[in-house]
This record gives C-alpha cells, structure tokens and sequence, in this order.
C-alpha cells in the first residue's frame, strides 16, 4: 500500500503543485478555443454575423492582454495561492455565463471573464516551477509549458466536438465547467505558498521607470509585433475560424474539421521544443523567424488555393502549418537578448501583451466576412470559399510582414552590438 501511493510522499508535492498549475493552464487553453468549435450553433443561438461572432471570440483578449502588465506584479505582491484560486473560478463562472443565457451581453461578460482569470495561467505556472522545481530541471519544465497549452487546445476541442455531437452544444461546455470547479478545488485544497516566501511591497514608482525603459527599447516592440503577426495566423484561424472554414467550404463534418484544426496544435506542440533546440544550436534566431513565417504562409495558402483536398492531406497540411508556425516562441528568447537582465521579467511580460494583440486585430477577419455578404440575407448559412479567401489574406500578409521585421530586427541588432 506505502509502495502504491509513493508518489504522494513530500518529496514530490512540489511536482504535484507545478502539475496542478499546469493543469490550470491546459485548462484555460481549451477555453480560449473551445467556442470555435461550435461556431455554427453559436451562430444561430445567439442569432450573430460573422462580426460580432468574431467579436465575442475577442472578448476574452480584451482582458486577457492588458492583464499581462500586472499579472507579474500581483503574483509576486500577493502571491500565487489566492490568486491562481480566483482566477480559476472566474474562468468557471464566465464558461457558466456563456451558455446560461441566449442573451448575448450576458456571454460576452462571461467570455470576458474567462479572459481575465486566463490571463493568470502562463505567469502562474512559471512561478510556481521556479518556486517548487529544483534549478537543473527548471528549463526543462518551462520548455514543456507552451506544448502543455497546445496540447490541452487540441484534446479540448476534440473532445468538446465529441460531447456536442452525441448531448448537444452546450453540454460540451457544461463538461468544461464540471472540470473547472475541480481544477479550482485542487488549487484552493493543494497548491500553497513556501514557507519561506516572502510578500513584497509593490514599488508603483520603480514599476514606472521599468515600463518607461521599456517602451524607449525599438527592438523590444519589433520583437513584439514579430510575436503578434506569427500569432496571428492562430488567433484568426485556429482558434475562431478553421472548424467553420472546413465545414462550409470543404464539407467536412464538425468533428471531422476540429480533428483537422486540432493538428495545428499538435504541430506547435512538437515544433516549439525542435525549434527551441535548433536556435540554441543555429544561434540565428530572426533568420529561423524569417524562413519559417514564409514557410508557413505558403502552406496555408497551399491549404486554402486546394478545392478538394482529403482529410488526410489536410491534416497533414494543418499540421505543417502549426509546426513552422511555432518559431515564434523564439520571440521570447531573443528577449534575454535585446533588453538587460535588470528588466527581464518586465520585457518577458511587456512581449506578450504585445504579442496577444493580435487578438485584438483578430474580429477584422469576421468584420470582413460580414461585409462581403452583408447585402446577402442569408447571414446565418454557410459562408462561400471566395468570402473566406478575402477574409484570409490577412493571414499570409501578416506572416510576409513578419519575415520583413525579422530580418530587419537582425541587422538592427548587430547594429546595437556594434555600436560602441
């Protein structure tokens, strides 16, 4: 019996509270995609176009990317116990608030919710590994963090998609707040704070002079709106119309599209840690970030120019598409390379809000659709290929503007290093 439950011993609670961390973000990274999964009854419940479809999917990047600015400091002022427990009720009672009502500003609160309780999730864990984890093992941790969301996106949407099919839409998402109220119970009852932890006041005043370093820093917003357009193409596609686009255009059955969609995930699952060990090696981070952002946008048009591709090619495409796409996370190493160590944790933080605003370009892919069709009454049908192809040039426009900044980002770079 002592033999059987051995991995419950001291030893390893500090294992048990990063993996319940960690849970907490695979978590949240199914909600963040899970409506695009049930896009057309989502469509027709709350009698939406393809804008403000497009807008409530952004709802949750409205907070989820400001909050990006304070989620560090509150961590580190109040500590992780607290505030990882109530953001993981607020993700549980926004998901309630999505489909509890077919009154649409009752959703977007919930969605709104979902955002900012998310938006504690990736610092949180990171935290927790650095408090918990012992120093060796601490980047191979932290290295299978974003794989972990990644993961928990493309699972998520497959087996939402299998619980819609077999109950109904909205039982798909009530089985994602059931597992809501237990990862919130597992936090308030198992995650805790160190002994030894000490609360730090918050200096408003030193948090100031950090933030003006930062915005004077050129290659830290280049670097950023490099992360922004790379993740872009997941924002619009992956996340909010990849399963519609498959299902109007192609034909393919719900859950047929979201196993297709699913792949991206499985691809910047496995191409995050390759590339991770390929620019250690290179040691040519932009150019990794050039190459791949037009590699990508010529898979995807490859994708979209295709009339009648198979399930297996486009699977295999998707997952293609998600694999080079996943160079981006290379934007956060270059982090420790164009700002000082005194402000790391700050450009950490100030990249990826900057990066998460491509949540917030992404409603013009629905505000476009909407247009296009706006004279056509019937809104609420399939969308054609030809609208969605308009609708998609942001897509691989963002990614060619990408390289661009990339490679410019390498000579602005070398011009800092030379500089005397």
């Amino acid at each position: 019996m002592t033999k059987q439950f051995s991995f419950f011993k001291k030893e390893n609670r500090g294992l048990i509270i990063v993996g319940i961390g960690a849970a907490f973000y695979f978590y949240e990274c199914i909600l963040r995609v899970a409506p695009s999964v049930n896009s057309n009854e989502i469509i027709n419940h709350f009698g939406l176009h393809a804008g403000n479809f497009s807008n409530l999917f952004a709802i949750y990047y409205y907070a989820y990317m400001p909050m990006q600015l304070l989620v560090g400091i509150l961590v580190d002022r109040y500590g992780i116990h607290k505030l990882l427990t109530l953001a993981s009720f607020f993700c549980t009672i926004g998901s309630y608030l999505f489909i509890c009502s077919d009154l649409l500003w009752v959703a977007q609160i919930g969605r709104l919710l979902v955002g900012f309780g998310s938006s504690f999730a990736f610092v949180s864990v990171l935290k927790l590994a650095s408090l918990w984890i012992e120093k060796e093992k601490i980047s191979t941790v932290s290295g299978s963090i974003m794989s972990i969301g990644m993961i928990g996106a493309s699972l998520g949407d497959m087996t939402v998609s299998t619980i819609s099919k077999n109950f109904g839409w909205q039982y798909g998402q009530y089985f994602l707040i059931f597992i809501g109220v237990i990862i919130t119970l597992a936090i308030h009852f198992k995650v805790k704070e160190k002994s030894e932890l000490q609360i730090r006041e918050i200096c408003f005043g030193q948090i100031f002079e950090n933030f003006k370093e930062l915005v004077k820093n050129k290659l830290i917003w280049i670097n950023g709106l490099i992360g922004c357009l790379m993740w872009l193409p997941l924002a619009i596609f992956a996340e909010a119309w990849g399963v519609k686009y498959l299902q109007d255009v192609h034909g393919f059955s719900n859950m047929l599209a979201t196993d297709a969609v699913s792949t991206i995930f499985w691809g910047w699952a496995i191409g995050g840690p390759v590339f991770g060990l390929l620019s250690d090696r290179v040691k040519n981070r932009t150019l990794i970030l050039s190459v791949c952002s037009l590699i990508t946008a010529g898979i995807f048009l490859v994708i979209t120019q295709i009339t009648h591709p198979s399930f297996f090619f486009t699977c295999c495409a998707l997952f293609l598409f998600g694999f080079f796409n996943s160079t981006q996370v290379l934007v956060f190493s270059l982090c420790k390379i164009i700002s000082s160590n005194k402000y790391a944790g700050s450009t950490l933080s100030f990249t990826n809000m900057l990066v998460m605003t491509s949540g917030l370009i992404q409603p013009l892919t629905g505000l476009i659709i909407y247009y296009l069709i706006k004279n056509n009454h019937h809104i609420y049908s399939g969308y054609t290929n030809e609208v969605f192809l308009k609708a998609f040039l942001i897509i691989p426009i963002s990614l060619l503007i990408a390289a661009v900044f990339s490679l410019y980002l390498k000579v602005s770079m070398s011009a800092k290093v030379q500089s005397p």
